[in-house]
């Protein structure tokens, strides 16, 4: 039986690396992109399916998945294989840790190819670790300072502020586009609280703003939470900042847009404009209405105004 030991240092928190080690349905963005080019779970996740670049799919059975010795084994139930057994292990602290991925096999004639495959895996896991440490310290030190932005600037002209999407795990996607893509957070805001004659009311959806250049953000909202996922998934809408958003609205409708109800738990509003706080540790005020494109795309209209 040939048996295999790579190990390797990457120069990121173990708690980090454990986290893209454990979530088994990542490998092909997380650990070795370019090399596993899909990655996906059956099962309910007790198997996974691993595309690699060059066509091979290989079908592996999730054994364990241990946090407490953070140490995750598997078995290719479908491939080349007369028996495979394989294990990750990570260890360190805050500043580094050691990737330790250790193989038995039959035949014994693939062994020298199974550790070619694993001496690639681990220095592309440590490039990409290192690369998404590196993106989340440059986050954190521009952190005070961007947080220290107005996320909802006053507009002299019709101007693109942002694109909302609704994604299925927040937390994973604001990872994503920080480590993976280099955004930064500027802000994170409770919850959208609508403001009339007759009181306040509640949307019921938190959002976090990710600063994509020159004030334009990404806004990302999690599914299910609220009422307001139509009419896209993931794509929610557009933003326009602009002066003065009542006439900004009425102009919208006279030349074709369409009114749109927003759906707002156990309350009623068409889009009309309204004054709204995005509640947070530092909550900002604007008036917003939404419209419809010809098309059935979904505008926000927004003007600053008071912030806290």
């Amino acid at each position: 039986m040939g048996s295999i030991r790579k190990e390797v240092v990457i120069v990121a928190p173990l708690a980090a690396v454990w986290d893209a080690v454990r979530d088994v349905g990542a490998i092909h963005t997380r650990l070795c992109p370019g090399m596993v080019s899909n990655t996906t779970l059956e099962e309910g996740g007790a198997i996974r399916v691993v595309t690699f670049d060059n066509g091979l799919v290989l079908r592996e059975r999730i054994i364990a998945v241990d946090d407490v010795v953070r140490r995750l084994v598997w078995s290719v139930v479908d491939g080349p294989f007369e028996h495979h057994n394989a294990s990750v292990s990570v260890e360190g602290d805050d500043q580094q840790c050691q990737v330790v991925w250790t193989a038995d096999l039959l035949p014994n004639e693939l062994t020298d190819t199974v550790a070619t495959i694993m001496e690639r895996g681990l220095g592309l896991t440590k490039q990409t670790q290192e690369a998404a440490a590196n993106s989340a310290r440059v986050a954190e030190s521009q952190q005070d300072t961007d947080r220290g932005q107005v996320v909802f600037c006053p507009a002299d002209r019709p101007t693109l502020h942002h694109v909302s999407l609704f994604v299925a795990d927040l937390q994973a996607s604001t990872r994503f586009y920080i480590a993976g893509l280099g955004l930064s957070l500027t802000e994170e805001f409770h919850d959208i609280v609508g403001r009339r004659a007759t009181g306040e009311f509640p949307f019921g959806v938190a959002s976090v703003f990710l600063e994509a250049g020159d004030g334009r953000y990404i806004e990302l909202h999690p599914v299910g939470q609220g009422a307001m996922s139509e009419p896209g998934f993931p794509l929610n809408h557009l933003a326009l900042g602009v002066t003065d958003v009542d006439a900004a609205y009425a102009r919208a409708l006279e030349a074709g847009g369409a009114p749109f109800d927003i759906p707002v738990q156990e309350q009623h509003w068409d889009g009309t404009p309204l004054d709204v706080e995005m509640t947070g540790d530092r909550p900002e005020s604007t008036r917003m209405a939404f419209v419809q494109g010809p098309s059935g795309e979904l505008i926000e209209l927004y003007q600053a105004t008071a912030t806290n």
